[in-house]
């Protein structure tokens, strides 16, 4: 490459300095460390520039990352704002489960994490209770700033109630919490986290067994800043649930999942009081009538409802999904209708015709569909990114190919869970629910995101 002047060669140090960063930034940290930082004391001090150093996600990390090369990593980075470490991304990196074991390090070493994401590593009870001693010697230590606002716990196996309260009151600022398939972290005392986390906006305690009696207490208690919540309804009795969701005025993201023993009461006397809900999920809702999906969709009042995912909800009929569709499709970006049984291809024309803004649809498991509107997609559906077949046995492979040879853009999975491919049969095979949950993730963890940075 020859310079702007036409004499000898541009090498990175010749750029301007923030072009450097820029082009580092294409690097994760622990190539930075390895190939950049011994090159010579110039960049050793770029490698270490504090920009790169704030967001330490070893999420997508594909060099080796042995316990004490992360001890070290994060010695780097005392103002880390965010940290991911996942088991995924400790099994990719062949840690070994003793990476837990750090916990009461972290805040140690990273004094302003503000997101501190440790998600299905299994820690000890001890290695738990290090991260709240951790956090109190951060306090003593730092006394403005560096609070977690956000923590991730999910798969945690170890994580008793006992420890979630003493957890609570470590991190009295906490905005998000997640316990997702925490199955011991719960019981009765559950309802006083609204109590002890006064900010608490989100929390998700899907896959866990929380006493309906407490997940009543914490709804009601935090009417006031719950905005996102996913719970785990297996078990709820809609009477009390229905009101208990209804005071969450503010709420923009509900999921309930489980919930097999709610009833028509819930949609009637709770969701349908939820004005500002942008998604909504209600999986195994299989005591909702056709007639409450009716009465949500002549009077429910959604004006910013995008996410609809009413997966096993086997009463939904063409009736009660027409009425949804006519008052909200013209709005919503994703629907899930996996495995709704009695839906078919009349009420598929009506969505083809209202919900022009829709990036992805999956109709997993609706046997009825013929998918002869398919050939309409490119026309009335432009923004249509994804959309999911999986077991639809009546939808012919060649309609699938035909669709993708006049929109290359969109990705279909066929019955079999392959990636339909223009030219060929079939492609990779994607991960379950994961193509189709995909804008609901981006949606969803956008804010978090932007927090991190």
């Amino acid at each position: 490459m020859t310079s702007l002047s036409g004499k000898g060669l541009v090498t990175l140090t010749d750029l301007p300095y923030m072009i450097q960063l820029q082009i580092l930034a294409y690097l994760d940290l622990p190539e930075l460390l390895n190939k950049v930082a011994p090159l010579n004391k110039y960049f050793y001090h770029l490698a270490h520039n504090s920009r790169f150093w704030q967001k330490l996600d070893f999420t997508n990390s594909q060099c080796h990352l042995s316990l004490s090369y992360l001890r070290q990593l994060l010695g780097f980075a005392p103002l880390a704002s965010t940290l991911i470490l996942s088991r995924q991304a400790c099994d990719k990196a062949e840690l070994s489960d003793d990476v837990a074991d750090i916990f009461g390090e972290v805040l140690h070493r990273c004094p302003r994490l503000i997101y501190l994401q440790l998600a299905y590593l299994r820690p000890s009870k001890e290695a738990l209770a290090g991260l709240c001693i951790g956090h109190r010697h951060m306090q003593s230590s730092q006394p403005v700033g560096g609070y977690l606002l956000h923590l991730d716990l999910s798969g945690s196996d170890q994580l008793t109630p006992e420890l979630v309260e003493t957890l609570a009151r470590s991190f009295p600022r906490l905005q998000s919490l997640c316990l997702a398939h925490c199955r011991r972290a719960c019981d009765s005392t559950t309802g006083h986290l609204g109590r002890l986390l006064t900010q608490l906006s989100y929390i998700n305690l899907d896959e866990n067994t929380t006493p309906p009696e407490a997940l009543n207490l914490l709804l009601t208690s935090r009417t006031d800043t719950f905005e996102r919540v996913v719970l785990d309804a297996s078990g709820c009795e809609s009477r009390h649930l229905a009101p208990a969701l209804a005071s969450c005025s503010r709420l923009r993201m509900l999921c309930c999942d489980f919930a097999e023993d709610v009833s028509d009461e819930l949609l009637d006397s709770g969701i349908s009081q939820l004005g500002c809900l942008e998604s909504l999920t209600l999986r195994k809702a299989y005591r909702i009538s056709d007639e409450a999906f009716n009465r949500l969709g002549q009077f429910g009042h959604f004006p910013s409802l995008t996410h609809l995912d009413l997966t096993e909800c086997r009463c939904l009929t063409d009736e009660g999904l027409h009425h949804l569709v006519s008052n909200f499709g013209h709005r919503l970006e994703i629907l899930v209708l996996n495995w709704c049984w009695k839906i078919t291809d009349n009420t598929v024309d009506l969505l083809f015709d209202t919900c022009r803004l829709m990036s992805s649809l999956s109709l997993v498991g609706l046997h009825q569909l013929t998918g002869k509107q398919l050939p309409l997609v490119p026309e009335r559906m432009p923004d249509l990114r994804f959309l999911d077949l999986r077991n639809c046995n009546a939808i012919q492979d060649p309609l699938c190919h035909q669709l993708v040879a006049q929109r290359p853009c969109l990705c279909i999975v066929d019955f079999f869970g392959f990636i339909v491919d223009g030219s060929c049969d079939a492609g990779g095979v994607p991960e379950p629910e994961s193509a189709a949950g995909f804008a609901f993730t981006e949606r969803w963890t956008r804010p978090l995101r932007l927090l991190r940075m």
